[in-house]
């Protein structure tokens, strides 16, 4: 290998023309693919295809109409602006109407749904309640009930109450609607409404939603941005056709209405531009950082020009490369031409390091060149496949992210390598006349970073140096176990994100959540499915009693069950006190003592009452066939071409009654346990349930692909080095650090994530560098009898150098806005940072005890023989 380098040294320097013409003109062509490359911020999209969890998913999005709404919302601090709202409500969906971006909107009950809520369910609502219901019907029928509201009715009209309570006492004078309002089909989902109006009002009446469903789903950042621009003209149309109106509005000069957004398709838009800003704060900011940390460190400008170029061209050619065979960068990907930069300039901070020293030992340039490529370049290769090898284990996890991840960094870091000894030897011969006369090469170009004090301390207290560092990682493993993983995916968002905020203020003002899984019922028919839902509501009704669900949505909400509809039958039929005869002599005497007329109002509202009061016969799903209402129960019921599906919604909770996060994995097993006792043939899915399961896949693939990168790391290391203990010497490096890193997470209060957990087998292949350089460089120096505090010094400033740009480029994740991002940046800092101290402390602390040892042993081997 040391020949091939040396060739390629003497082939690129010699035709440096050449090199760069073509260099450049595949640089070109490789620019141009990666202009193309897409930035994919939908997580879902990254999940394990094979997992029957994952495929459940995926086809109940299609089965229940799960895709995103976008969600238009009018709020306002002054309940009196519910009708202002209204009207803006119709205003923005009357602009909104024709969009070819839309599919269609929701926002009130249609005639329909009006005529059902109005009659059908009033004709039906004894059917709708439960046996607290039913007792508070039965004391508001009684005879002296009922005379004594007919006889507040007449004292609250002559009281001069407002419009709303005359309208209430002409609607309902026995004021049933108090009762039956908290059983109206779809009140005891998650998001409650008030519907008395038709509108999607909340109960305070001071919000309003509009669901905007869009033809196209989220992925789409181009038509993402297309539609929230249409919403936004539409609301701003709609506010100048209100405020030109005004006038005329009850409320006039009250609180004002303001109008955002919310849903899949903004929060996506959002996460896309805020990583892609970070993308590039990153990148820009790494780069520069980079630059100018060499320019210092060589105290040359021209370095600019031997890294940057070399740099750039590596990471264009891996952008170009992940363009061929990928296509896309994904959440975790996205971050990778920073990584790349802090990886790939080691290769140029070694190389271009030992070039000025043997320029400065009085070599010519083409055989410094040929002498850096041949010795310190073997090293350079071997930590570069090191850490190749560390970043294509991740192939072999079942996460996409963390695999593209790997395959991505694994080939950037070798196009890096590539590129820098391609193009230094050109460069350098670019700039040949400043070589052969440069004064600066009298002197140390390099800055020593204070390395040479610091290994005069390790060399004078190798053993106090050891000590501490094996106390320091029995204290790290002591921490270790205390380690969580978190598998939210809210928490890993970014936190400026203002729909987010507008989603987390629909759910504080509605008691419910946007956040939901499923269980989804598969059957022969609509029958068989409808009956086993009701099964399983008698069993997971104790997951919310329990304070772990916030509430359940099934079909149930608008098909009770049929034993409760047949006991509110019997007992109806059962209780004298409810004849509808008798209620209505009652009503009619009241009404004639109090002073009222029998008008058709009231003729409408007892015909209806004593309709409900003489059901005989349970409300099934083929009412809603009949009346042509299935689309209420869309979200519920799927007919396939031999089954029947049917979902059911459980909305958890974040933290139980004792303020602890609630582990839902048990609650898993249990309700899978009920599919079995029950012989209920359904599954449990959704992004919990899927993110669950996530968790134990790349929990166990993160340990499998770090045992794995471990053992490619150990065979390389075995090629170059060939003797165990030097194997283990140079792992060293790697290993503290390693075990500091997670150590330190339980202390500072972090948790691995999707994301982070990353930088585990990164750590592995970047922690092994610094120790192959250190050893390479000891066991050189052996041959030329050079010392070892020169071999630390020469060796440690350029680990230390290359430790820094490491750090300078994943540091700058650290203050992405992406959390996920954010806690990546934490690790990868930490980790390098702390194999870097144990590489210039605990490594020349074991290689000074060990020579020590050697020596005592030969003097006292030499004294024997003497």
């Amino acid at each position: 290998m040391a020949s091939i380098l040396k060739n390629i040294a003497r082939f690129s320097y010699n035709h440096y023309r050449l090199t760069l013409s073509l260099v450049g003109l595949v640089t070109v062509l490789c620019l141009y693919a990666a202009a193309h490359l897409q930035l994919q911020t939908n997580f879902v999209s990254l999940l394990p295809q094979q997992s029957r969890t994952v495929r459940v998913f995926f086809e109940s999005v299609e089965d229940f109409g799960m895709s995103d709404f976008l969600v238009v919302c009018l709020r306002t601090d002054d309940q009196g602006n519910s009708e202002r709202m209204m009207e803006l409500a119709d205003l923005i969906v009357e602009e909104l109407a024709g969009s070819k971006l839309i599919e269609y909107i929701d926002y009130r009950l249609g005639d329909k749904e009006k005529d059902f809520y109005k009659e059908i369910f009033l004709r039906n609502m004894v059917l709708f309640m439960d046996s607290r219901g039913i007792e508070r019907l039965q004391q508001n029928l009684t005879d002296d009930s009922i005379r004594d509201l007919i006889k507040k009715n007449k004292e609250l009209l002559l009281s001069q109450v407002s419009l709303g309570v005359k309208k209430l006492i002409t609607e309902d004078p026995l004021r049933i609607s108090e009762i039956y309002q908290e059983f109206l089909p779809g009140q005891k989902g998650n998001l409650n409404f008030d519907i008395s109006d038709g509108y999607y009002l909340t109960r305070d009446q001071k919000m309003l939603l509009i669901l905007v469903k869009p033809v196209k789903s989220i992925e789409d950042f181009n038509f993402n941005r297309l539609l929230l621009y249409e919403v936004e003209q539409a609301r701003d149309r709609a506010l100048a056709e209100l405020d030109a109106s005004e006038t005329s509005l009850p409320g006039e000069g009250g609180t004002a209405v303001t109008v955002s957004f919310t849903g899949g398709h903004v929060i996506t838009l959002a996460d896309h531009q805020v990583i892609k800003r970070d993308i590039i704060k990153t990148v820009v900011s790494s780069f520069i950082a980079i630059v100018l940390l060499f320019v210092f460190a060589f105290r040359r400008i021209e370095t600019m020009l031997y890294i940057g170029l070399p740099l750039v061209t590596g990471v264009i050619w891996n952008l170009a490369f992940s363009y061929l065979t990928i296509g896309s960068l994904n959440l975790i990907t996205s971050v990778l031409s920073a990584i790349i930069l802090g990886l790939g300039v080691d290769f140029a901070i070694h190389l271009y390091n030992r070039f000025l020293d043997e320029r400065v030992a009085g070599q010519e340039v083409l055989l410094a060149l040929e002498t850096s490529l041949a010795q310190t370049g073997v090293g350079v290769l071997t930590g570069a496949v090191t850490t190749a090898v560390a970043f294509f284990a991740m192939l072999l996890a079942p996460f996409r992210g963390l695999a593209e991840f790997g395959f991505m960094a694994g080939s950037g870091i070798l196009f890096c390598f590539l590129s820098v000894v391609l193009l230094l030897p050109a460069l350098i011969r670019l700039r040949l006349p400043k070589f052969h006369c440069d004064p600066v090469l009298a002197k140390r170009p390099m800055s020593s970073f204070f390395v040479r004090p610091i290994a005069q301390c390790v060399l004078r207290f190798p053993r106090t140096i050891l000590s501490i560092g094996i106390i320091i990682t029995l204290a790290a493993l002591t921490q270790v176990p205390k380690i969580t993983f978190s598998d939210s995916l809210v928490d890993l968002r970014a936190q400026s994100n203002k729909y987010m905020k507008v989603r987390d203020e629909i759910q504080a003002r509605t008691g419910g959540s946007f956040r939901y899984f499923l269980i989804v019922i598969r059957g022969p028919d609509i029958e068989t499915v409808i009956a086993a839902n009701e099964r399983l509501m008698t069993q997971l009704d104790q997951y919310v009693r329990n304070h772990k669900l916030n509430n359940i949505s099934s079909i149930t909400d608008y098909i009770p069950s049929r034993s409760v509809q047949q006991q509110n039958i019997d007992l109806i039929r059962n209780d004298p006190d409810l004849s509808g005869d008798r209620i209505e002599r009652t009503f009619i005497h009241a009404l004639e003592q109090n002073g009222f007329r029998f008008i058709p109002a009231y003729q409408n509202y007892i015909r209806n009452l004593k309709l409900s009061l003489a059901v005989t016969e349970p409300f099934r799903y083929q009412n809603y066939r009949e009346l042509r209402l299935e689309r209420i129960l869309k979200r519920f019921v799927a007919f396939k071409q031999n089954e029947v599906r049917l979902a059911i919604y459980l909305f958890p909770r974040e933290k139980d009654l004792t303020n602890q996060k609630i582990d839902y994995r048990d609650m898993f097993a249990e309700i899978r346990q009920m599919f079995q006792t029950m012989n209920i043939d359904a599954d449990i899915t959704g992004t919990l349930p899927v993110t669950q399961e996530l968790k134990g896949l790349v929990i166990s693939s993160i340990n499998r692909v770090t045992l794995i990168a471990l053992l490619g790391v150990i065979l390389v290391l075995a090629f170059h080095f060939r003797r165990t203990k030097h194997i283990i010497a140079a792992m060293l490096p790697m290993s503290c650090g390693l075990i500091w890193m997670l150590g330190s997470m339980p202390l500072v209060g972090l948790s691995l994530n999707f994301f982070n957990i990353a930088i585990i087998p990164i750590i592995v292949g970047i922690g092994i560098d610094n120790g192959v350089h250190i050893l390479h460089r000891y066991k050189e120096s052996r041959q030329n009898n050079d010392r070892l505090l020169t071999v630390l010094t020469l060796s440690g400033k350029a680990v230390v150098l290359t430790s820094l740009t490491t750090i300078l480029a994943f540091g700058s994740l650290y203050f992405s806005d992406y959390k996920g991002l954010a806690t990546m940046g934490y690790l990868a800092i930490t980790g390098v940072g702390f194999s870097l101290l144990a590489s210039i402390f605990i490594l020349p602390a074991l290689i000074a005890i060990i020579i020590e040892f050697r020596t005592h042993n030969h003097r006292s081997s030499s004294h024997a023989d003497t």
